[in-house]
């Protein structure tokens, strides 16, 4: 698979992929917002949400 079609499996999949065809560049994800994933005590994920829901 080329990265043109990586592309177009990402756009298919509703993400908003660029790519201005420079192989030395990545793939933008424009319509992505990542967030870091936060670990508590005992290795189980935290719920930002959550937390705030309890105060």
């Amino acid at each position: 698979m080329d990265i043109d079609e990586v592309v177009a499996v990402l756009t298919a999949d509703g993400l908003s992929a660029v790519w201005d065809g420079n192989p030395d560049r990545a793939i933008e994800l424009t319509s992505l917002t990542w967030h870091k994933c936060l670990v508590g005590q005992g290795g189980q994920r935290q719920d930002p949400a959550r937390e705030a829901s309890k105060q």
